[in-house]
């Protein structure tokens, strides 16, 4: 790594830290706003309004990085280009995300907006994040399911909370189970499904809920992925 010019007591280059930090937690907390309203939209089948909450997604990370340009060049003016001020900002954002979830996009943000002042290619590691702030990786919440091959279906079906009503349940279990037994037996060489781990998140996307996990065979697993459709009749796999 190149050597730095810190300046970790200038009150400028903290300002820079705090500002692109209250700008990250602003565009976090609107995108849980947004897809906080999945599951309610999918439930209404609201699928005109998810597809507007989809684009507004993809926009919304652009927008917050726009607006926090702005408001740092308004703050700095001539010394935007200050490679020092930087490098201390940079410095000082590290220890405010130190204990944030999700560190990757938060230094990712801090990234995005250097680059818009300073126009990088490839990576400057002077005044941005070259590699992810160093923290354990959370465990994942994992719903896990046991029984037989029907058990784990229809548990992984229902426990997940999609809302709405099944228009037949029996069937999708049965049709699913067998479908999932002779795949896991034809990988396996005979293996038999005896349990599964699904991801408490629900994914939702259109008419879509779809749920991720791995089917356990003895020592083995195998990727599983249901897609359940709100229909007008009410849900199907």
């Amino acid at each position: 790594m190149t050597g730095r010019v810190r300046e970790q007591n200038n009150p400028l280059s903290e300002q820079i830290a705090e500002i692109i930090a209250g700008g990250y937690d602003e565009h976090a907390a609107s995108f849980r706003d947004v897809t906080g309203g999945a599951r309610d939209r999918f439930a209404r089948r609201q699928w005109s309004e998810l597809h507007d909450d989809a684009v507004a997604m993809m926009d919304l990370y652009s927008e917050s990085v726009n607006a926090m340009h702005g408001s740092i060049d308004a703050l700095l003016g001539e010394a935007r280009d200050d490679r020092a001020l930087w490098g201390a900002a940079r410095d000082h954002y590290a220890g405010l995300i130190a204990e944030y979830p999700d560190p990757e996009i938060a230094t990712t943000f801090f990234n995005s907006i250097t680059r818009r002042v300073f126009a990088t290619v490839g990576i400057d590691d002077q005044i941005e994040f070259a590699t992810i702030v160093d923290r354990p990786t959370p465990p994942v919440p994992t719903r896990h399911l046991g029984g037989t091959v029907e058990d784990v279906v229809r548990a992984a079906l229902t426990g997940a909370g999609i809302p709405g009503q099944w228009t037949n349940l029996a069937r999708e279990t049965k049709l699913a189970a067998e479908e999932i037994a002779a795949s896991v037996a034809e990988q396996s060489h005979g293996g038999v499904v005896d349990g599964a781990e699904m991801l408490d998140t629900v994914f939702y996307r259109g008419p879509g809920a779809y749920l991720i996990g791995r089917i356990r065979a003895g020592a083995s697993s195998f990727p599983v992925a249901f897609c359940i459709l709100h229909t007008n009749c009410g849900l199907v796999l």
